[in-house]
């Protein structure tokens, strides 16, 4: 695990590491607390940090783990005990998340952070720089928007590179190809698991064959729309070569995240940041193809 990845747990998770409580006089058990479902949940997903376990495993042996539920009222004894702890937590990951991000200058609102997937061999290596030719700089060049790409840095850990393309309208492209790269990694995934179960029903095989023929009709049909709604979006120009390039970049984009691969902006501001799914989350993802055409 490496520095960005670590930065960003935590700060997905800091939020929520809040002891939510009100007071209660007269009772032994005076602290009434809220959220604690979601309290535990961010400290769990922290776990898996190495230099956090120790503490999160201190936290762990209080009685906010101890008990169970999301409402719970502790004595002072206990609460003052969680609440320490929670907030020593809260002190060493805000230096992280300060020290991550004063030294990381190169972030800006067109700079993309890459993570690439694994690698054994440099012939893997140029099969997936060939990749992201075709998933970021080929759509750039198609779009026409004024953008320079420029591999900024790579960092140590996990191959993550720093690559800036320019202009924030370049961030918005890249950022609707990997949401419709997701979204079509989603339907697959659901494509496949119907046909896995079709083929467990009493069916004959040329009912299977057209069930799955359907399917695939379907999520070509889903890649074609999603690509033309790009080019209406984001080019001047929607001829059948660029629909079938944009095709293809998401597509690829799509076979990169399912062996690992992340795209995401480094741009503090959520507008941005909304524009990239939330790869942790793919299941719930929905096209944005409805929200374009509203615009």
């Amino acid at each position: 695990m490496n520095n960005r990845e670590t930065y960003q747990i935590v700060k997905e998770n800091f939020k929520y590491l809040d002891l939510e409580s009100n007071y209660k006089s007269g009772s032994d058990f005076p602290y009434i607390t809220d959220n604690l479902n979601r309290l535990r949940d961010s400290i769990i997903k922290l776990e898996i940090i190495p230099f956090l376990q120790e503490i999160i495993a201190n936290i762990k042996s209080t009685a906010l783990f101890t008990n169970s539920g999301n409402t719970i009222s502790f004595d002072i004894s206990d609460y003052n005990q969680i609440n320490k702890k929670i907030d020593e937590l809260r002190i060493g990951l805000f230096y992280i998340i300060q020290q991550f991000e004063s030294v990381n200058e190169l972030e800006n609102e067109s700079t993309l952070a890459i993570k690439l997937p694994e690698i054994k061999t440099f012939s893997e290596l140029v099969k997936i720089a060939n990749d992201f030719k075709k998933a970021i700089e080929i759509p750039l060049l198609d779009s026409k928007i004024e953008s320079e790409l420029d591999i900024k840095s790579a960092e140590p850990g996990s191959i993550w590179l720093m690559v800036g393309v320019g202009a924030t309208v370049a961030i918005n492209l890249i950022g609707g190809i990997v949401w419709s790269a997701a979204v079509i990694k989603k339907k697959k995934a659901e494509a496949n698991i119907f046909e896995a179960h079709a083929k467990t029903l009493d069916l004959k095989n040329e009912q299977i064959e057209l069930y799955v023929k359907a399917q695939k009709t379907q999520l070509e049909n889903l890649l074609n729309a999603e690509a033309e709604a790009i080019a209406t979006e984001h080019y001047s120009h929607q001829d059948p070569e660029t629909i079938e390039r944009l095709k293809l970049s998401i597509t690829t984009v799509s076979e990169l995240i399912e062996k690992g691969a992340r795209i995401l902006p480094t741009s503090n501001s959520d507008n941005i940041k909304e524009l990239f799914p939330n790869y942790n989350n793919l299941s719930m993802i929905q096209s944005a193809i409805k929200k374009i055409s509203e615009n």
